[in-house]
């Protein structure tokens, strides 16, 4: 491979590491910032890692050269000096290039019980149904899962198999999926790191379930819960539309009392109205986690691009001490120091952002006006005591 002395302005480690399927909408992407491509007519074991596109994109970073699948990262560069990439590149050398993958998301459907008021259609069959929407639940080919697990077999390293939604404790493909997955004589004995998100609003009956699969992952497999929140309380039910906060909290005390589960994920996604709320949350989240003796990684994420949910107009930059102190305070539960560091990272990434961009009063009260009308609730006009 030949670089250039544009490499570092452009190499990314996304693109070699981390493959993201969406098999409900049939579409694929190195990257969860990165465009999707479609899956082909006759889906391939060589599609998920070795079409032209990725071998075109991947030649394109070394060169120097913005591909287009990393658009998001390349505007968010012009509108607020940094990126998704600054935080989660791990690579600035073509010495540093490895050819194997890390992390592989799959997501089935987008059947879930919540609508997110920064998510789309795309993954709550809820907003699909706020819209009005014709086409609202997703449906796999189950045909295409055969082709995966056959190219998934024949890696030969450890990987994190991440599932996220929708709502996995409520999707049937989740559970068909993961059976498969289980029940395949080749998986066996590798070393998986098995990573489920959820939002933690699942009832009683589904977690029954949800336990009662676990009980039949191979022993030679890890195991990570990962909650999907940022906020506690009213701001979290009105943020993540749909959430009971008191379902919330009981069901993330008993993940953790769960015997096979050593480390729980969080994975908060910042905009506007949470900057505030991280703070609270966090310091719960990690009083839980340290009084059922537990581990914790973070992987966090913001809302970006133009909409005015983007932590880019929050002007709460006053937070940031605050919330580096929180984390330095708790650095013996994290995993490891890896991951102690990357969360650090993210919120000095973070603190680039804020108060990078302006709103007006008018952008704020049309976005909660089509909000209210969206959910068909007035409880939205709350979030202004948040901002």
């Amino acid at each position: 491979m030949q670089a250039t002395n544009k490499t570092s302005n452009t190499l990314c480690s996304k693109a070699w590491t981390d493959l993201n399927i969406r098999f409900g909408s049939n579409q694929l992407r190195h990257c969860c910032k990165a465009k999707s491509q479609k899956f082909p007519d006759e889906l391939t074991t060589d599609f998920f890692n070795n079409n032209p596109d990725i071998i075109q994109r991947r030649q394109d970073l070394i060169n120097g050269i913005e591909n287009n699948q990393c658009q998001s990262c390349w505007n968010s560069y012009k509108s607020t000096g940094t990126s998704y990439r600054e935080h989660r590149n791990q690579w600035h050398s073509v010495a540093d290039i490895s050819h194997e993958l890390q992390h592989i998301e799959i997501m089935l459907d987008n059947l879930c019980d919540m609508s997110c008021i920064y998510c789309t259609e795309h993954s709550s069959h809820k907003i699909a149904q706020e819209k009005g929407l014709s086409s609202r639940v997703q449906s796999p080919n189950v045909e295409h899962y055969s082709v995966f697990l056959d190219w998934l077999a024949t890696l030969d390293y450890e990987y994190n198999l991440s599932f996220l939604g929708g709502e996995l404790t409520y999707s049937k493909n989740f559970y068909n999926f993961l059976d498969a997955l289980v029940n395949d004589s080749r998986f066996n004995n590798k070393k998986i790191y098995l990573s489920l998100m959820t939002n933690g609003n699942t009832n009683a009956t589904q977690l029954d379930k949800l336990f009662e699969l676990y009980n039949s992952i191979p022993d030679s497999w890890n195991f990570l819960m990962v909650f999907s929140n940022e906020a506690t309380h009213e701001l979290s039910e009105l943020v993540r539309w749909g959430l009971d906060w008191n379902l919330y909290a009981d069901n993330f005390e008993r993940y953790l009392s769960y015997s096979k589960v050593k480390t729980i994920g969080l994975c908060p996604t910042l905009s506007l109205f949470t900057v505030k709320g991280l703070y609270d949350y966090l310091d719960w989240a990690f009083a839980c986690i340290r009084k059922h003796n537990k581990k914790v990684l973070l992987t966090g994420n913001w809302v970006d691009g133009d909409t005015i949910l983007s932590p880019a107009y929050s002007t709460r930059i006053d937070m940031i001490p605050q919330l580096k102190t929180l984390i330095v305070d708790n650095k013996d539960l994290f995993e490891s120091d890896r991951w102690y560091n990357e969360c650090l990272q993210w919120i000095d990434q973070v603190s680039k952002i804020l108060n990078t961009k302006q709103y007006t009063q008018q952008q704020l009260d049309e976005f909660l006006h089509s909000m209210s009308i969206q959910k068909k609730s007035d409880k939205v006009y709350k979030l202004v005591d948040f901002v």
